[in-house]
């Protein structure tokens, strides 16, 4: 597809108006209500990209998630959702090149 290399995680995204079409007509509820049309957007032709934020993860945060299964289950759902949905979208982006 030749999207540029972004943050996937990082929530902040900003758009121009013009692009709203993409957000206001994906139905989804999770993380991918903001990716999906991400990468619609870039299709229709804009221009994607990304930069850095000087953010740390805070340890204590690290330190209580790291190695508890909740956790663990949550952040697969998490991959999994995106997978089902912008990892679906952008299949069927490149199948259709």
């Amino acid at each position: 597809l030749n999207l540029p290399a972004i943050d996937w995680t990082n929530g902040p995204v900003a758009f121009r108006a013009t692009q709203a079409e993409h957000w206001l007509r994906y139905t989804g509820e999770l993380w991918d209500a903001q990716l999906v049309p991400l990468v619609d957007s870039f299709l229709a032709g804009a221009t994607v990209t990304s930069f850095e934020i000087d953010y740390i993860h805070p340890e204590r945060m690290k330190d209580m998630e790291q190695g508890v299964a909740i956790w663990n289950e949550k952040r697969l759902y998490q991959l999994n959702v995106l997978s089902d949905t912008v990892g679906k979208r952008m299949k069927e982006a490149v199948q259709n090149l």
